[in-house]
């Protein structure tokens, strides 16, 4: 993790919605989480179903109608974006340490890049095929490209369960010790970021000095 970025962690960390992510978690968390997968479903569906129709599959269907449900992929990503940037801000230094955080920021970045390219460069030339036509190399490398992007962020998302930040931090005993099967109705228990999808709870007083963050 850069250390320069330090200070815009911690003061992420003491914005009003990362005290409001952090202080709702009995309901806030699950619901941010399956709004995520949701979003996600949107977008890896449709665009999945649109780059193997730029890999030359599904001919007999156009190009341009296949586009069509490409608005779809713009609202599950819009999802994702929201309750992504509410992740991140609840516990900034926590998902900044994960070894898994960056190479999916990375390939969210990619898949973008390749979209922008493709409708700024390729849009005229997908319009002229014809249903039945093959495609050309060129969008058969920006579909490619994309479905791996596309798999390698759901892959890192999930690894982010795992990685962890033991490569990065000193964590306490106490956050290390965390356990899943911690009772979900405790008070004083929130989720941890580093643990991702399986929702590790840990008591507040096994971190320190903020909640939730590693040391």
């Amino acid at each position: 993790m850069n250390d320069q970025l330090l200070p815009v962690y911690r003061w992420l960390e003491t914005t009003y919605l990362s005290h409001w992510v952090n202080h709702n978690t009995a309901w806030l968390w699950p619901t941010m989480e399956t709004l995520h997968f949701f979003g996600l479903s949107l977008l890896v569906g449709v665009a999945g179903f649109f780059d193997f129709r730029l890999l030359g599959g599904l001919r007999g269907v156009p190009i341009a109608a296949v586009k069509k449900f490409m608005p779809w992929a713009l609202f599950g990503f819009s999802i994702n974006l929201i309750t992504g940037i509410l992740f991140f801000i609840s516990q900034p230094r926590v998902y900044a340490a994960n070894s898994a955080w960056w190479p999916k920021m990375f390939f969210v970045f990619l898949a973008g890049l390749n979209a922008m390219i493709f409708e700024t460069s390729m849009g005229k030339k997908m319009a002229a095929l014809a249903p039945d036509e093959d495609t050309p190399i060129s969008f058969k490398v920006i579909g490619a490209v994309s479905l791996l992007s596309w798999f390698l962020v759901l892959y890192f998302g999930r690894m982010l369960a795992f990685f962890g930040t033991r490569p990065f931090f000193r964590i306490s005993s106490g956050l290390m010790r965390a356990n899943a099967s911690s009772p979900p109705q405790a008070a004083n228990a929130v989720p941890i970021a580093s643990y991702g999808c399986a929702g590790a709870l840990v008591s507040k007083a096994a971190v320190s000095p903020r909640l939730n963050t590693p040391t």
